[in-house]
């Protein structure tokens, strides 16, 4: 795995290049340092490792999103465009082991309930990004609509 800089190992106190700390949404963040795996094995590996030393992560697609999801708030920044091999989907099934992690068990609910919104019946890449299970709370009426 390298870092912004090419280095194998973390580069402590250099310079996000600002791409990566915006998307099209023109919010924009901070983030210590930035990584680029090169497969899903990397990119699982760094996950765990920053979750286990409770370090915040933004994955960082193409910087395309309007949310402002792709917008790191503080920690590191994985990058996937190193990852080519891989699929959107690849890539969100990825993720989605890890979004309450980084957004918290709310956060994910609130996604669940726009997905639901913009997708009522989950036939959009279902257990992609949103979990079967928060999907099946949102889908029964457990949480409730935006």
């Amino acid at each position: 795995t390298r870092n912004h800089s090419g280095a194998e190992d973390s580069a402590e106190g250099m310079t996000v290049p600002e791409k990566y700390l915006r998307d099209a949404s023109n919010l924009s963040g901070t983030a210590e340092n930035i990584y680029f795996p090169k497969d899903a094995s990397e990119a699982s590996h760094l996950l765990k490792e920053f979750q286990n030393n409770q370090v915040p992560v933004t994955i960082a697609g193409a910087g395309t999103g309007l949310t402002g999801a792709g917008v790191p708030n503080g920690g590191i920044v994985i990058s996937t465009e190193s990852m080519n091999r891989l699929s959107e989907v690849e890539i969100g099934k990825i993720k989605t082991a890890y979004l309450e992690w980084m957004y918290g068990r709310e956060g994910v609910r609130q996604m669940a309930r726009v997905k639901k919104a913009l997708d009522p019946s989950g036939i959009l890449n279902p257990g992609n990004m949103i979990s079967l299970g928060i999907w099946n709370e949102v889908s029964q009426g457990e949480i409730s609509p935006c």
